[in-house]
């Protein structure tokens, strides 16, 4: 994995759980809407977001930006 600086770095706080995912990952996802969503942050909100879903849940998602890959194996 590579080190991104804070300011190429999208912040999510998904239910209580904090996520950092690097512009270029999540740029590979432009008709997504967590990219529209945190591509439309100016840089005062210091690229944050807030998603109110379940944060555990969401770590699949996560792993599979940085990976391409989908693990649900913690699911069985």
């Amino acid at each position: 994995m590579s080190h991104e600086s804070a300011e190429d770095l999208f912040h999510f706080n998904v239910g209580g759980w904090h996520f950092s995912v690097p512009r270029s990952k999540l740029s590979q996802f432009p008709d997504s809407l967590l990219w529209k969503e945190a591509s439309a942050l100016t840089s005062s909100e210091s690229q944050r977001l807030f998603i109110d879903r379940d944060g555990s849940t969401f770590r699949h998602v996560h792993y599979y930006l940085y990976t391409s890959k989908l693990s649900f194996s913690s699911c069985a």
